[in-house]
């Protein structure tokens, strides 16, 4: 699209001619006399005569540093001044325009890895992403430019593996510190800056709780987060396995091989300021031990750090500050908005002590750029975000109307799936056992933690809703739901009865699980929070792995591969091959069958136009249409439930021709 710069510059080249014996005035003008333009920019620039039949010829005095096209448009090449002229057919009468290519600031981002709200002492990580579109070398400096009254707080480096802008902060002492990053590529108007604030204080604790998860004294969190002025968030965490976790360790309830290693997880602040090592040094409590060294883990060293401890019990166990950050700074503070505690869905909260994140930081769920994430941004996406941005989710499982379901970009990190409040369900999953489902007014339950998957997973619409089913609908084709069957009763494969979407998808990860120490291919890639049976990746020794083992051998012994053989040859080829390749085979088949009908493979949205079709005809096309869009996006191509998926292609098959598919062994009897 053209750009007009609206400033108007005259340049006016006068000549005399006679006209009926009366001299007359040309004049030729460039509007505008002058523009600024970026490199990769454009500016259209405009000339007049008084003559009406006039044309112009454009050049550019530097064309490395912009060069302007038959119609005046100016595009800027490199950073300089060029002049732009104008001149007229007939007569050679011009005009010129001064155009200057700028330097375009560098764009940049940081991102605080985990809470902004930490303890005096903490090492907090701020990730820069920088780029200058004029490729000029960076520099990066960091600055406070604000904090404390007398801080001394400075900066770290951020280790080998940092980017060339990443930085550790470490305050020194309690209150608000603005952090300053420039970012100059050496030119003129080069400098970008971008702050992020940081709020540093000790922790508080919440008070004593014990081992069946009851308070035995409060603190001061409690005045107000017991539902009289804000939510009640207590109740629901005391029945958490994070509540009592350091107390039962005590007593040996929980291992008995656990080690004073396991404080750092176990209980408030560890090192931080006012944390549980801290005031462990001060008042000299020591981690029980046997004669021998071991841990002497048995009932009664809770209590008694309750009766002779009751500081260091008050810091004991997972508590709010674990998660929030040092509390010290917030209660009763003016501008408490710019104090409270920090709340945040960055996976590395949790992953401080849950190193699943290693692992989910392999799936598509972690990819806030992914388009799934990027698509639904903003108002009017309402009803996408439940399963599209992660505060939509969580609106959605706590029964918020979708009219105010948060629709910001946010990943599916471990606390969108997962609530950190409240143990009603296993694993603490916010959605578990029932969901209800496209075509369905009822939930359909007994699913598990596979109802968590199958919020999203599900197509979203049913046959009769029109239009196609959405992607990654794996849960619908699991259960056998959701697709156009003609009236067929089709069955189902013995995974919609015997498994779940989390036992393959999240069987362990090699090498893990028979605890030798032994890194075997995939490690870390496929199985766990990584969501993949086969795990993909560009460039690893190890891509297209997969996790057969883990994920298929305890019911397919002596599989070695997720492309099992069929049990027919579904296509009509002549070939038994894998149910991946008899299902893509098929898939081809009904595409091409599509086309021949009348329909138009449109290959992006709305995938199929069906041209001049109509009646019975339309509605065949339509039915064939979703079931070919139902097989291919739930993209396990046969594997989540053969006998249906590869019922739906060859039934579909069948209706466009009107014969069964040539050769094929049929999943169905009519």
């Amino acid at each position: 699209m053209k750009v007009r710069v609206g400033v108007l510059g005259i340049v006016a080249l006068c000549v005399v001619v006679s006209l009926m014996g009366c001299p007359v005035p040309v004049e030729v003008t460039i509007a505008p006399e002058t523009a600024d333009i970026m490199v990769g920019t454009s500016a259209e620039l405009v000339a007049t005569s008084s003559l009406s039949y006039h044309t112009f010829a454009w050049t550019s005095s530097d064309e490395s540093i912009a060069t302007v096209d038959d119609d005046g448009e100016v595009t800027g090449v490199a950073i300089g001044e060029t002049t732009i002229t104008a001149t007229t057919t007939p007569g050679d009468f011009t005009a010129t325009a001064t155009v200057t290519v700028l330097n375009t600031a560098p764009v940049v981002s940081a991102e605080i890895d985990g809470l902004n709200n930490v303890s005096i002492g903490a090492e907090v990580a701020i990730d820069v992403t920088a780029s200058d579109k004029d490729e000029d070398n960076l520099t990066y400096t960091w600055s406070i430019a604000s904090g404390p009254a007398g801080t001394s707080a400075g900066f770290l480096a951020a280790g080998a593996e940092a980017g060339p802008g990443d930085t550790v902060f470490v305050p020194d002492m309690e209150g608000t510190y603005v952090v300053q990053l420039d970012v100059s590529d050496g030119r003129t108007k080069a400098i970008t800056s971008i702050t992020k604030t940081i709020h540093a204080g000790s922790f508080v604790g919440v008070g004593i709780v014990s081992k069946d998860g009851e308070f035995i004294s409060e603190g001061d969190c409690t005045v107000c987060h017991d539902g009289s002025f804000a939510a009640d968030q207590f109740t629901p965490w005391l029945a958490t396995d994070h509540a009592s976790r350091f107390a039962r360790q005590l007593d040996g309830e929980v291992s008995t091989y656990a080690t004073e290693y396991c404080i750092s997880c176990h209980t408030v602040g560890y090192e931080g300021a006012g944390g549980f090592v801290e005031v462990q040094e001060q008042l000299g409590w020591e981690w029980p031990v046997n004669d021998d060294g071991s841990s002497n883990l048995v009932d009664g060293n809770w209590a008694d750090m309750v009766a002779n401890y009751p500081e260091l019990a008050n810091l004991s166990n997972i508590q709010c500050e674990n998660c929030h950050g040092p509390a010290s700074q917030h209660p009763g503070q003016a501008g408490a908005e710019d104090v409270k505690m920090a709340t945040s869905l960055d996976a590395s909260v949790c992953g401080e002590c849950h190193h699943e994140n290693v692992q989910w930081e392999r799936s598509f769920h972690s990819q806030e750029d992914d388009r799934a994430f990027t698509y639904p941004a903003g108002p009017g996406r309402e009803s996408c975000v439940k399963c599209h941005a992660g505060g939509g989710y969580i609106d959605f499982a706590n029964g918020v109307p979708q009219d105010e379901y948060r629709v910001e970009v946010q990943a599916h990190t471990c606390a969108v799936c997962h609530d950190p409040h409240d143990a009603t369900n296993p694993h603490q999953l916010r959605v578990y056992d029932e969901v209800v489902l496209p075509g369905s007014d009822t939930p359909v339950t007994g699913l598990g933690s596979s109802a968590t998957c199958m919020v999203c997973h599900n197509g979203r619409r049913a046959p009769e809703d029109g239009g196609l089913p959405h992607y990654t609908l794996g849960g619908a084709a699991l259960l056998g739901i959701n697709g156009e069957t003609y009236g067929v009763e089709l069955g189902n494969t013995a995974h919609t009865a015997m498994t779940t979407c989390v036992d393959c998808h999240m069987a362990a990860t090699p090498g893990v699980s028979a605890h030798d120490g032994v890194l075997e291919p995939g490690e870390d890639k496929v199985g766990g929070h990584t969501f993949a049976v086969k795990f993909m990746q560009a460039g690893d020794d190890d891509d297209g792995f997969e996790n057969v083992l883990n994920a298929c051998s305890s019911c397919h012994s002596g599989l070695d591969t997720l492309n099992r053989t069929a049990h027919g040859d579904y296509d009509g080829d002549g070939t038994t091959e894998g149910v991946q390749d008899e299902t893509k085979g098929l898939l081809a088949l009904l595409q091409a069958e599509l086309v021949a009908f009348g329909a138009e493979d449109v290959g992006h949205y709305p995938y199929w136009r069906y041209g001049d079709l109509e009646g019975d005809a339309l509605d065949s096309a339509k039915k064939a249409a979703w079931n070919y869009q139902y097989v291919l996006e739930d993209a396990s191509y046969g594997i989540h439930n053969t006998k249906y998926l590869i019922g739906l292609a060859q039934l579909s098959i069948e209706d466009l021709t009107g014969a069964a598919v040539p050769g094929a062994d049929l999943v169905y009897t009519k």
